[in-house]
């Protein structure tokens, strides 16, 4: 059975061959489409109207059917016109940035991207770059990981809105740039593992309500930052291995009731902080390796194994 001719810009049209009809006995032109992918893009023949195509179907079902395509499709309708290439540039949701100065360039081109990584580029030094994250509005996941980005730069993207998860992993945000952290309100997923916030920074982010899901490894918060983050009553997720904690923050973070994963591996707790542990019914992912956790502190959670989903000792 022949695939119906789509007319593209260009003089060109979009063919290909259907296998069997489609189950549903009135599909959609979209599913049609989709159902007898791959498609291919070939040039018109006289005989099929010359160069200038007879019709061309609405860019709002271009958005549907382009991220069907399979990666040669996609390349030979996006070379069909300028039209084209705007709407397939539109249907890429993710990308990965390299270099500093194709950052904004691919900002420009995908304007509808809702996932960038960005990952040791040295974007700490790239104020322009910063400011373009920030103000963008599709973005909802940016990894921006390894990049020396100070308080400064945290507090630039501290004022983005639309962003739910954002990696800041590995540069060198202190105390403020927590805090501005902690202000924004459209963050759920924190990732700050190996920075500078110290006890200072824990405890702005532990007045944060937005945030579920919050990465702290190696930032020197101690006891007393465990205590802070003990308090918050949104985060349900918590890293805070490689930190110095010891019983009594194991002890604080013991009596939290929203906490339902806990990642403490790396610190110095012990058997009293172990036993506290044990006694919570909320926590059911619990990783204690490489702590100070004696025979009593074993015994304790051993007893209470059949609670937890995960537990490492």
């Amino acid at each position: 059975m022949p695939f119906p001719k789509i007319p593209l810009p260009g003089g060109k049209m979009l063919t290909g061959h259907v296998p069997a009809p489609p189950a549903n006995p009135n599909p959609t032109l979209v599913q049609r489409l989709v159902s007898h992918l791959p498609l291919k893009v070939r040039a018109r023949k006289p005989e099929e109207g010359g160069q200038r195509p007879r019709a061309e179907l609405p860019d709002h079902l271009w958005l549907e059917i382009v991220p069907h395509m399979d990666p040669l499709t996609r390349a030979a309708f996006r070379q069909t016109s300028k039209a084209a290439a705007t709407i397939a540039a539109e249907t890429v949701k993710s990308i990965v940035v390299r270099r500093p100065a194709d950052l904004i360039p691919a900002l420009t081109a995908y304007g509808r991207i809702t996932k960038l990584t960005a990952s040791n580029i040295s974007l700490g030094t790239s104020i322009s770059e910063l400011q373009q994250l920030a103000a963008n509005t599709s973005i909802t996941s940016l990894d921006l990981n390894f990049n020396q980005i100070s308080d400064a730069g945290a507090r630039y993207l501290a004022t983005n809105t639309s962003i739910t998860s954002l990696n800041l992993s590995c540069n060198k945000i202190g105390p403020a740039g927590a805090k501005a952290l902690a202000n924004n309100t459209s963050i759920t997923s924190l990732d700050l593992d190996m920075n500078k916030i110290k006890e200072a920074g824990a405890k702005a982010l532990a007045e944060s309500t937005s945030i579920t899901s919050l990465k702290l490894a190696s930032n020197e918060i101690r006891d007393a930052g465990a205590r802070h983050l003990a308090a918050n009553t949104s985060i349900t997720s918590l890293g805070l291995n490689s930190n110095d904690i010891g019983d009594a923050g194991a002890q604080a973070l013991a009596a939290n009731t929203s906490i339902t994963s806990l990642d403490l591996r790396g610190n110095n707790i012990g058997d009293a902080g172990a036993q506290a542990l044990a006694n919570n019914l909320s926590i059911t992912s619990l990783d204690l390796r490489s702590n100070k956790i004696g025979d009593a502190g074993r015994r304790a959670l051993e007893a209470v194994r059949h609670r937890f989903k995960t537990l490492l000792l």
